[in-house]
């Protein structure tokens, strides 16, 4: 019989922690089988080794904001609404209409 190693063991937060990740991300891996955990009196605890040692291929990474994108909606952000008034009037003129729109006559930012 293998002797039990508290110290081998974490919980699902501290899993969480480890990995950068949600608490709730770590249980829908212990719900996929991706962590074979240890329940003890309702508590889920994962092995310390089987956290770390996991590929993070196999972990959907949240997107992130490149840093141009950031820039650019910190910009629009900064419009006053004149100039964000002209600015989608200047995009609207560069970017073809959806098929639908053109079926329906759909306008948008302009008066009736």
């Amino acid at each position: 019989m293998r002797s039990f190693k508290p110290d081998e063991w974490i919980s699902q937060a501290e899993a969480a922690r480890l990995r950068g990740v949600s608490r709730q991300a770590i249980a829908r891996l212990v719900l996929k089988g991706r962590f074979r955990p240890l329940d003890v009196g309702g508590r889920v605890f994962l092995r310390r080794s089987e956290v770390e040692s996991y590929s993070r291929l196999n972990v959907r990474a949240v997107p992130r904001m490149s840093e141009k994108t950031e820039n650019v909606k910190k910009l629009i952000e900064s419009l006053t609404p004149l100039e964000l008034q002209s600015l989608a009037s200047y995009l609207r003129s560069k970017i073809s209409r959806h098929p639908l729109e053109e079926k329906w006559d759909i306008t948008y930012g302009t008066d009736p």
